[in-house]
Formats: C-alpha cells, sequence, structure tokens
C-alpha cells in the first residue's frame, strides 16, 4: 500500500523565468512503520532507553516490493516541543542540549555499518511541532541487496515506541524510489513571482489534496536557466512549505494577547472557508495567550487534534462561541 502524499515541485530561474513542474522522473514514496500515515506497518522493532539516551530501531523490509533503485531513505519522527509530560520527548530534543559541552548532535548509524553516522541532526532553536529526520539512504540501499545485514539502525537518543499516543508521533521510514506513480500529483497553477522592498515573493495556487496537510507540499528550485523536467535535478533546492503555508497562525495567536474567538477570526479574515477557520482556531486554542487558558477552548482543541490531524474538516465540531465559553 502506497502512503497518500502529494508533493511538488515549484520551480523558478533566477531571472524571473518561471515554469511549475512536477518532477524530472517518476518517483513513488512508501512509509514503513507503526505510524498513523504508514502504509506498511506491523515491521517495526524499537528498544529505547531514555536513561542512557540510545535506542536500537529496525524496519523489517521483507514487505517492501521495490523495482527502481531507491533515491532516499529517511528515519523521521514529529515531536511536540510544547508538551512538558512525562511521556513526552520534548526535553530530549530541546535545543537546551546545546549547554550540555559533549553534545555534538543527534546521531544515527547503521548497525554493522561502521563507526561514522550516517546523519547528524541538530535541535531546533524554536519550534512547536518539529519534524525530526535522518538520512538513512545508504543503510536501506544495503538492506535491499543484503536482507540478512539488516541490522537495523543505532541512535544517541530516545525515541517513542510502537505503543506511544498519539500514533502520529511514532518513528517511520520513509523511502522514495523511482517507480511509475500512479497517483503523481499535477502542477500547481497561477504561479507568480513579485519583486518588493529587496524581496522576491512567490505565491501559487495550491492542488486539491483531502489528505493531511503535512503530506502535501510545494519545493521552490532556483536555477541560472528557465527549469524544465530535464533539469530540474541540477536545480538547488531552495526550501520546501507544507500546503495551507498561507496561513500565518502567528497572527491568530498574537492579535489582541490571543483573545480572539472564532467570530473576530471569521471577521478578519473575510471569506475564509470552514477548513482555514478551524486551523486558525485550534492554534488559538493550543498557543494563543488567554484562549489557551481558556477551559472551553483548550478542551476543544485536545479533541479536535485528531480530527484536524486527518483532514477531517466536515467531522470536527466549530470551537465555542465567546458566550458560550467557561473561565
Amino acid at each position: 500500500m502506497k502512503m497518500r502524499q502529494a508533493r511538488v515541485s515549484v520551480a523558478a530561474a533566477v531571472v524571473l523565468s518561471v515554469v511549475a513542474v512536477a518532477g524530472a522522473e517518476s518517483l513513488v514514496t512508501v512509509r514503513v512503520g507503526e505510524q498513523d500515515t504508514c502504509g506498511i506497518a506491523g515491521v517495526t522493532t524499537v528498544q529505547s532507553d531514555r536513561r542512557a539516551r540510545q535506542a536500537t530501531i529496525r524496519f523489517d523490509l521483507s514487505k517492501l516490493k521495490i523495482a527502481g533503485e531507491v533515491r532516499e531513505a529517511k528515519l523521521r519522527f514529529w515531536v511536540n516541543h510544547a508538551d512538558r509530560t512525562r511521556e513526552s520527548f520534548a526535553r530530549e530534543f530541546s535545543s537546551n542540549r546545546w549547554e550540555d559541552r559533549a553534545f555534538d548532535g543527534f546521531k544515527v548509524w547503521m548497525d554493522g555499518g561502521g563507526d561514522a553516522p550516517l546523519d547528524v541532526f541538530y535541535p531546533f532553536e524554536r519550534a512547536v511541532y518539529g519534524c525530526h529526520e535522518w538520512d538513512v539512504t545508504k543503510a536501506v540501499q544495503a538492506w535491499l541487496k543484503d536482507p540478512a545485514a539488516n541490522r537495523g539502525l543505532k541512535t544517541n537518543f530516545a525515541m517513542p515506541g510502537n505503543d506511544y499516543e498519539p500514533p502520529w508521533r511514532r518513528p517511520y521510514l520513509q523511502i522514495t524510489y523511482a517507480g511509475d506513480s500512479k497517483e503523481r500529483p499535477k502542477a500547481p497553477t497561477a504561479f507568480k513571482a513579485t519583486y518588493r522592498h529587496g524581496q522576491v515573493f512567490m505565491t501559487w495556487k495550491q492542488i486539491s489534496y483531502d489528505g493531511a496537510f503535512f503530506d502535501s507540499s510545494y519545493r521552490i528550485y532556483r536555477h541560472t536557466a528557465p527549469i524544465t523536467r530535464d533539469n530540474l535535478n541540477e536545480a538547488s533546492l531552495l526550501g520546501e512549505v507544507h500546503k495551507n503555508s498561507q496561513l500565518n497562525y502567528r497572527r491568530a495567536s498574537y492579535w489582541w494577547d490571543g483573545l480572539m474567538a472564532m467570530a473576530e477570526i471569521s471577521r478578519n479574515w473575510p471569506g475564509i472557508r470552514r477548513k482555514e477557520l478551524l486551523v486558525a482556531c485550534w492554534y488559538e486554542a493550543t498557543y494563543g495567550g488567554r484562549n489557551k487558558r481558556n477551559r472551553a477552548w483548550k478542551e476543544w482543541g485536545k479533541k479536535a487534534s485528531s480530527s484536524l490531524w486527518n483532514s477531517d474538516y466536515e467531522g470536527t465540531p466549530l470551537p465555542p462561541l465567546r458566550n458560550d465559553e467557561g473561565s
């Protein structure tokens, strides 16, 4: 089963000659693990020691049927840095780790693959939700050639196990390989680049996608010549943004010291659709000033997290209006 992921490349030459493309070759991406967006599950073994700050994770790749060459493989998992409960991994991945003079990054090794780490990741300076990832392409390529060599990955940090709640914070393996992608998304339309005050602002019309917002992303590339399907691999990747990146949730969190309620969000975003309204309200209920301390909004935010994560906008109720809110 292939994961439902939409990734679109928005390409622009440095001379602002622009063209939207979907990729230089057909690629397929699958997720392996016990995280709730994985297409191949029941394959993960995790041994984690939080006190010793180390773990071993192994993915059984026998269910993975890949004909083409693996282009990229990443070990990934999400951390909620605002979650301060004992079960959370926010403390382990805090930027405060830099206070330890011996700390030199979160490392991942191929078990049995030598002393050099496959990749090193460094803590976020400031973030709420952080997707931590490590490039383990060499390990996955080796395991697919010789399954007996798959002893897993070793880390110098603890990680969530298979039964960790909520499921979306569990580790998983994301593999991209050359193959016929029947779910290739269309390129975005109405791409524009505008120069103002020393900055270039790029906008485009998003493609329709009903999955989780973090599985729909847009990549921005730069090249010295007009970008085509043939030279996209030679272009420089400038950045990547998720779907709905146009929603500045900080605006919702800090307006009037976080006192905004649903009706006020609607009034200040004329014509806002239900899903954008729900997302803005959820950020306000979760991170915004006084509404974060408001019991009714806080409880609504907790209940809405799961359905919004899965893009169930119709099934997610709207938050309480101000005159219904409890203190």
